[in-house]
């Protein structure tokens, strides 16, 4: 039985190309260029979870260096294998068997979707860390992370004109870092509220977002909450809609809308920033949350990153005013002092 060379051959059956990977299976057999990057498949259960879920879902949680795996399947694909064929293979293989236990980097809520309970659970899974956990504004080439970090920060402050003894409220205030600049750098008297330590924009439901929005992710109608692994592992209970429909909630809630601002190509050089340290401090991450939760995150964010460069998904700032009642909206005269001031 020569496993790596028979799932070699599926693969290039569904890629309809020759596989640009090596692969090396779990009884010492290896098919594909071996030079460069290597799926490893060290138990029979990688297999089975493909057979119960033939899917991104399944793809995820076979967990053996993924990140380079989900960009592959998602720019190359060209047809789905039959079930027969994943079947067929299976039983050559000998990897046909009960389902796997769920992997336990997968979310478990509970409760019904969009209680406060539920709620607090799916944010906690997906933005409980301790980081600046939102897009860049990369104003230069050469700025770090940390800079562009800082830039966003600004430019936002600055898109709300605000000035020493304002108030500002940030909902889903996350560890406070807008609010803690807002008040330090602008002078302002800051508040900051959430339902967890963290930003919640894309968790609050498609019932309840009328009355709420900020800074969003955004996508196409297909896979709102991003799919089943991001759905399962990554940001359960989430829902992006396009920014066309967060603009209509935006104005029927008596807002108009003044500026939208997409930083989409933004987030992509944040996501590589982000996955370049998660490589540079590998076993840091490890100790801090175990090896399956740093793959998950691995995943993720080669995932995110690709899907953001072909525009599939994309991040928008949205800033929105409630005119006087004699229609004022204390904008300035031209854009270019929209940022400036």
């Amino acid at each position: 039985m020569v496993v790596a060379g028979q799932l070699a051959g599926m693969a290039e059956r569904v890629l309809g190309a020759p596989l640009p990977i090596g692969i090396r299976a779990w009884e010492g057999s290896v098919a594909g260029p071996q030079d460069g990057t290597v799926l490893v498949i060290r138990s029979r259960d990688a297999l089975r979870r493909l057979v119960w879920s033939p899917n991104e879902l399944g793809l995820a949680r076979v967990r053996e260096r993924p990140s380079q795996i989900w960009g592959l399947v998602r720019r190359g694909v060209t047809r789905r294998p039959r079930i027969s064929e994943i079947v067929k293979l299976a039983l050559r293989l000998k990897v046909l068997g009960p389902n796997p236990s769920t992997p336990r980097e997968e979310a478990r809520l509970r409760g019904a979707p969009h209680t406060r309970s539920r709620d607090r659970a799916a944010i906690s899974h997906h933005y409980d860390l301790s980081m600046a956990y939102s897009c860049g504004y990369f104003a230069s080439s050469s700025d770090s992370l940390a800079q562009a970090q800082h830039n966003k920060l600004d430019l936002v402050c600055r898109k709300l004109g605000l000035r020493p003894g304002m108030r500002l409220l940030d909902v889903g205030c996350g560890w406070g870092s807008m609010i803690i600049h807002a008040a330090r750098d602008h002078g302002v008297h800051a508040t900051g509220v959430t339902i967890s330590t963290i930003e919640m924009g894309e968790h609050v439901g498609e019932r309840n977002y009328p009355a709420y929005a900020s800074q969003q992710m955004s996508r196409g109608r297909n896979a709102p909450g991003g799919g089943a692994f991001i759905e399962s592992y990554v940001a359960p209970d989430t829902h992006m809609r396009p920014v066309s429909q967060t603009m209509s909630f935006l104005e029927s809630a008596g807002f108009e809308i003044r500026d939208v601002h997409a930083l989409r190509e933004h987030y992509v050089w944040t996501v590589r920033a982000w996955a370049q340290t998660l490589e540079d401090r590998w076993d840091e991450v490890v100790a801090l949350v175990g090896e399956g939760q740093a793959r998950v995150w691995r995943l993720y964010l080669a995932g995110g990153a690709l899907t953001f460069e072909e525009g599939r998904m994309g991040v928008d700032q949205i800033l929105a005013v409630r005119r006087s009642e004699h229609g004022r909206s204390g904008m300035p005269r031209v854009r270019a002092e929209l940022v400036a001031r």
